[in-house]
């Protein structure tokens, strides 16, 4: 067989051309060694054309010449170090360095060293653009790289994890940025090795973003999507993109935005429930302006479940209308004006009117209060009250006419009765003188009954009358000095005490404002009931006190209670005991109604009013009045009176106490 295998031609002609015809630059040095065999340099013993225009020199130069001598930068690259390792091991090596020309002032080249017999090879191979465009790359990829950590989204690189047949199972995270991690709490490291369904969501499609994640990336077409994930505590905008065969999810958290929302909505909700919840129908309009801008009609924004029940329109059937649509008669009744005159003035409007128009009849309260460039109108239907309100008042006259009437009824029966039982007494007094002895002693003893009743008739019409006049006059207060009230009276009862030996001790009275009549009457009724119900055989003994305390601490007639406004008020307690016959408690509701008596009239007289005129006088006052008493045992009757000026915040110290001492 013949051999075709054709052998390189031991030509160095031939072998210098194709050196020479390389690219790559290559110098071969043979070892300077020095007697104990160490390499002290190296010598030039051979440059093809390539190594002669990065030396800058020619082969002719540089042949037989030490390395030390003709690149002694090469020291700075431990170039020695280098050579004589490869030259004793045997072994290449390689590294890349920067190499300045004159026309390359920033080249970079790839430095292979190979032994050569007692020497080494060198092979530089200009890396340049290469490394330039790595550079680049790399350059370029820190910017994006520093991009991405400045942003204040979340970017994450999604990959595919796929199964046998192709179908997308999961997603991996190649990728994210520091904004990413922050959002998630994740380090970098722990982050990346993740699995959207199997390590984050725990095998489930969570929220739909795995399923978002798959139809992305099978149709192409973008998506976006909010979600709140538990397992960070927050909310997330999520926009996800193809990139390739990858996805590039990117979010932001939105939790406070949202929490916001939430406030707003459930804030919203709760004043919609509010007002939907309130009696008042309440409509808000905004004004609309012309380009003079004069406000010619109003808009509603809002109106509440009370305002469509009051107007029999439903809210949709309001908000966006104008009140020129809705009720036109307001334009003619003055109310737009006075909602105008509150757009513009901010001062609020209150009325009550009557309005018959619009589907609407009825008596209506009305308040307008500026809002914004606008006005918020209360209202509310009070028909019912205003018919209740004017027949209370058309019975509340009628009522007043009726007593009127009965006064005056009253007044003049009472002084006409009383012309007859003058005569009746009379008559009985010239019976008894002139026809005393005709009439004999049985007939004087009935009219002596007769006149008797006649008296007493002629007392109970006085009594009737004091209680009218107190009951109908209201006069003025004044100051009134109880002092000189009590003091005139006991001069008018000065015989009935002095018949009995009665005994008074008096406290120091105050000065109220009061009726000084009828308080005159209240101690003459009190007074003359402890100088008429006494022991017989037993001098009166009567005491008058006073003392000052809170309405708080009132002690009023079972079944009154003192009124809350009393409460901080100051009041004279002022009390008269008696030493009498007394009464029994169980009877205390009755003493004080007009006509009641616990006596009978043959054993003490009276007609049954007096306790009753105290009662009267005393709520005139707007005070209180109590008893208290044991049968034999005497009683005590108490009023309070309201002081003339303080309050007890100007005593703040005061208890139960005794103004003045006895006399």
């Amino acid at each position: 067989m013949r051999n075709n295998m054709r052998t390189a031609p031991n030509d160095p002609h031939l072998l210098r051309a194709a050196l020479d015809f390389s690219g790559n630059g290559i110098i071969i040095y043979d070892c300077v060694r020095d007697k104990q065999g160490d390499i002290q340099d190296f010598r030039v013993i051979l440059a093809n054309k390539k190594a002669e225009e990065l030396a800058g020199m020619t082969e002719e130069r540089m042949i037989g010449r030490l390395v030390g001598e003709l690149f002694p930068g090469t020291l700075e690259l431990d170039f020695w170090k280098c050579a004589a390792e490869v030259i004793a091991t045997g072994q290449p090596y390689g590294f890349e360095t920067n190499y300045a020309l004159p026309h390359e002032p920033e080249a970079r080249y790839a430095v292979q060293l190979a032994p050569y017999g007692d020497g080494v090879a060198v092979t530089l191979t200009d890396i340049t653009d290469s490394y330039r465009q790595q550079k680049s790359y790399e350059e370029q990829a820190a910017l994006l790289d520093r991009v991405l950590n400045h942003s204040q989204n979340g970017i994450t690189l999604l990959e595919p994890v796929r199964d046998a047949n192709g179908a997308v199972r999961d997603f991996r995270i190649a990728m994210a940025n520091k904004a990413a991690l922050r959002m998630t709490r994740l380090g970098p490291d722990y982050l990346k090795k993740q699995t959207l369904l199997t390590d984050i969501h725990g095998n489930t499609r969570f929220d739909g973003l795995f399923t978002a994640c798959a139809d992305t990336l099978k149709s192409g077409v973008p998506c976006r999507l909010e979600h709140y994930y538990v397992q960070f505590d927050s909310w997330f905008d999520i926009s996800v993109a193809c990139f390739g065969d990858a996805l590039v999810v990117t979010f932001q958290d939105i939790s406070a935005a949202k929490k916001a929302a939430f406030a707003r909505q459930e804030q919203s909700d709760l004043i919609e429930s509010v007002l939907n919840g309130s009696l008042n129908g309440l409509i808000m309009f905004k004004a609309l302006r012309n380009e003079q801008g004069k406000v010619y009609d109003l808009q509603v924004k809002l109106a509440n479940d009370a305002a469509a029940r009051v107007t029999g329109l439903s809210t949709d059937d309001m908000i966006g209308h104008t009140l020129q649509s809705l009720f036109p008669t307001m334009f003619t009744t003055g109310l737009f004006a006075q909602y105008v005159q509150t757009i513009e003035t901010g001062s609020s409007y209150q009325t009550e009117s009557y309005y018959d128009a619009d589907g609407l009849k009825g008596w209506y309260e009305i308040l307008a209060a500026k809002f914004d460039d606008g006005v918020l109108v209360s209202f509310i239907d009070i028909t019912a009250s205003k018919r209740y309100q004017q027949d209370l008042q058309k019975s509340i006259d009628e009522l007043q006419r009726s007593n009127k009437n009965l006064e005056q009824f009253a007044y003049i029966a009472s002084h006409d009765l009383q012309e007859p039982l003058r005569k009746i007494t009379a008559f009985g007094e010239v019976l008894q003188t002139q026809y005393g002895d005709a009439i004999g002693k049985f007939g004087s003893d009935l009219v002596d009954r007769m006149r008797s009743a006649a008296q007493r008739m002629n007392t109970l019409i006085q009594d009737l009358l004091t209680f009218s006049r107190i009951s109908s006059q209201k006069e003025p207060f004044r100051k009134v000095n109880l002092q000189t009230i009590v003091d005139e009276v006991l001069s008018d009862l000065e015989t009935a005490i002095r018949d009995k030996q009665a005994v008074i001790d008096i406290t120091t009275l105050p000065v109220i404002k009061g009726d000084a009549l009828q308080l005159r009457q209240l101690f003459q009724n009190l007074l003359s009931n402890a100088l008429k119900f006494t022991k017989a055989g037993v001098a009166p003994h009567i005491r008058i006190d006073c003392a000052q305390l809170p309405g708080r601490d009132i002690t009023p007639l079972p079944g009154t209670v003192v009124s809350p406004s009393d409460y901080h008020k100051v009041f004279y307690a002022i009390s008269i005991t008696d030493n009498g016959i007394g009464f029994n408690d169980k009877y205390l509701d009755r003493i004080f109604t007009i006509f009641q008596r616990l006596h009978g009239r043959s054993e003490y007289q009276g007609t049954g009013i007096g306790l009753a005129i105290v009662q009267k006088v005393t709520d005139n006052h707007q005070g209180y009045v109590n008893a208290h008493s044991e049968l034999g045992q005497g009683a005590t009757f108490t009023v309070y009176l309201p002081a003339a000026e303080p309050q007890v915040e100007d005593f703040p110290d005061l208890g139960k106490k005794e103004v003045g001492s006895s006399q």
